[in-house]
């Protein structure tokens, strides 16, 4: 079952991962967060947008290049400078709260990657591996209810 995981790095920012059935890691935030609350509402952002965020596929010819459609959240597909595939989520105000932890070769795999996450990300597991569990009192292993965010 797909999940996400809450840790810290090495400067103790908070960080998650959304990771596949396989493990695989998918998808990562925009940022890091110096507290795990924020964390976990970016976690509840993604839950929340990703199932009905649109694609906007930049790669496609004739593509404007344009960023966002103002005030709703999408998915956008682009080419890196590697040259290859990624994709971000970005909520309503452009604000980007989720990237593709890796670049793709292909586009196919790109969009697989993507909708992914669309598909798993609202009912998938929080693992959280801090240390330090302030203030949400979660146990580590529970879902987190989508809720409101300061994201969106």
């Amino acid at each position: 079952m797909p999940y996400f995981r809450i840790s810290q790095d090495v400067t103790g920012q908070y960080r998650w991962t959304f990771h596949a059935a396989n493990h695989e890691e998918l998808a990562v935030p925009g940022e890091s967060f110096k507290r795990r609350a924020t964390a976990e509402a970016s976690i509840d952002l993604v839950k929340r947008l990703a199932p009905n965020a649109p694609v906007n596929d930049l790669t496609k010819p004739g593509a404007d290049g344009h960023h966002g459609q103002g005030s709703k959240p999408e998915f956008e597909v682009e080419k890196d400078e590697a040259k290859e595939y990624r994709w971000r989520l970005q909520s309503g105000n452009n604000k980007i709260i989720a990237i593709s932890s890796e670049g793709y070769k292909k586009k196919f795999a790109c969009i697989n990657g993507l909708e992914l996450v669309k598909k798993f990300a609202p009912t998938a597991k929080v693992k959280d591996e801090t240390k330090n569990r302030e203030s949400s009192g979660r146990d580590g292993n529970t879902s987190i209810e989508p809720r409101e965010s300061r994201f969106a």
